[in-house]
């Protein structure tokens, strides 16, 4: 549905002779995630609504998708497939945090566990985006420097009695585990 009306845009930015028919690829491309990012963070927006967790979610999501961006981890193979683990990834998170299933010694078990894991495998490259050793090196660093600065937020909080903040950045960092998890586990059974 994107890629139709992303088409139709583009198509009409050419007849306008605002671009140029060279471009069509660059600018479908670049509309499509636009409108993907967009749908992505509505739809996210109306199930932190429907929960009344708006601020959790938003620190949830940021500190998901910024950790996510370098560490990297499994990848859906369809971008349906992809919005729909999205929503049920940030719907289970809302749901757990609704019903407060958190605590401080869950946090701290998260906390160790999915750190542990984010250090071993990250990161993890995909079909789309390989990783060459070079990259590897860098994007290692820089899941490491944003790993860091997020514990120290969540630290941070933890002391300013701010729980919003600590556990929605300690979920985040256990859905990276879960992700770069599951990609060693679907690689393994493809070798």
């Amino acid at each position: 549905m994107i890629s139709i009306l992303t088409d139709k845009i583009v198509n009409r930015l050419i007849c306008q002779n605002i671009i140029a028919n060279d471009d069509r690829e660059i600018y479908q491309y670049g509309l499509e995630r636009i409108f993907t990012i967009l749908l992505n963070l509505v739809s996210i927006l109306i199930l932190s609504l429907i929960f009344g967790e708006i601020f959790k979610s938003i620190v949830f999501t940021v500190s998901f998708f910024v950790l996510r961006e370098y560490s990297g981890g499994f990848h859906a193979r369809t971008p349906v497939k992809c919005y729909l683990l999205t929503l049920a990834s940030v719907a289970l998170f809302l749901l757990i945090v609704k019903l407060n299933y958190i605590n401080v010694y869950i946090c701290f078990i998260l906390l160790l566990v999915s750190s542990v894991t984010i250090f071993l495998y990250s990161p993890i490259g995909s079909e789309n985006k390989p990783l060459d050793e070079i990259e590897k090196i860098i994007y290692k660093r820089k899941t490491i420097m944003i790993w860091a600065v997020e514990i120290c937020i969540s630290v941070l909080s933890y002391f300013l009695n701010i729980s919003d903040i600590y556990i929605s950045v300690i979920c985040s960092h256990t859905l990276t585990a879960v992700a770069l998890i599951s990609s060693v586990i679907v690689t393994k059974k493809l070798c």
